[in-house]
């Protein structure tokens, strides 16, 4: 495990470009949030109720259904 930002960076940096690149867009992001705490809007939170509510029963999609929706955005 990493002790420090510096050690990660440095793992970033024998990764491929790509990797770096995503690594960098992660960050980037994270940075841009800042330290605010994201505030769920209703909308947001009853959707999260209504995803747990079915977690909870039980309602979960298959690994195909999972792989098939991937499928259908992938590009």
């Amino acid at each position: 495990m990493a002790k420090s930002l510096d050690d990660v960076v440095e793992k970033v940096k024998k990764l491929s470009k790509d990797r770096q690149r995503y690594a960098t867009e992660v960050l980037e992001q994270i940075a841009e949030a800042g330290d605010d705490t994201y505030i769920l809007s209703s909308e947001e939170r009853r959707l999260l109720r209504e995803g747990l509510d079915e977690l909870n029963r039980g309602e979960v999609a298959s690994e195909d259904e999972v792989r098939a929706t991937f499928d259908k955005y992938r590009t």
